[in-house]
């Protein structure tokens, strides 16, 4: 199986951008989408973790990809 989530808004470019010379280094840290994509899962973790101590690997697996999903579209609706 495929775990690999597709990008078809791209990463969104840096998210907390360094200068110049960590860009030249390539160390540009997160991505937009991965920003977008943490604060979607603390968030939806805070409730489930809230309501059910009892959450297993799929469920979090399936959160995780949920919130890719949420930070794609956070990152089209930048673009409109």
């Amino acid at each position: 199986m495929n775990d690999k989530i597709e990008q078809p808004m791209g990463d969104g470019g840096p998210a907390f951008p360094a200068g110049h010379e960590a860009i030249v280094r390539g160390t540009m840290g997160m991505s937009i989408r991965d920003y977008f994509a943490g604060q979607a899962m603390s968030q939806g973790m805070a409730v489930l973790v809230s309501s059910s101590h009892n959450l297993n690997a799929t469920q979090i697996n399936q959160l995780a990809r949920t919130a890719y999903l949420a930070s794609d579209a956070m990152l089209k609706a930048r673009q409109s």
